[in-house]
């Protein structure tokens, strides 16, 4: 005789779109498209927690690196909000920061004398 099927935690709507950290109404057009997977054994939404599970890993970007204990100390790489980025060197900041060196064309109306409309010399 095989083995009864393991138990799976059933959510509700609501619970399962706190679990997906998305409104009931959002879910809802979701599951009704297909795009995650629900049942509706009556008038009530259900889903089971392992797909919801699987629907998030879905969204995960394809080549994202997970993060290693070993990796966690680097001397040539930054962690800054989350992502990884390279350190730039002071030459290329300094590049990013200089002033234009073309300058702007000047407005025809600074050189007249606001009260007068004189040319000013």
């Amino acid at each position: 005789m095989p083995a009864p099927y393991p138990y799976r935690r059933t959510l509700d709507l609501e619970e399962a779109a706190a679990f997906l950290k998305v409104s009931k109404e959002t879910l809802r057009r979701k599951a009704a498209r297909g795009e995650v997977r629900g049942a509706k054994p009556g008038k009530c939404w259900a889903f089971l927690e392992d797909d919801l599970v699987a629907y998030l890993q879905s969204l995960y970007p394809e080549n994202q690196v997970m993060h290693k204990p070993e990796d966690s100390c680097s001397t040539k790489e930054e962690k800054l909000g989350g992502s990884i980025l390279p350190l730039r060197k002071v030459s290329e900041l300094d590049d990013l920061l200089a002033h234009p060196s073309k300058l702007k064309p000047r407005n025809s109306m600074t050189d007249l004398n606001p009260i007068s409309g004189v040319k000013r010399n």
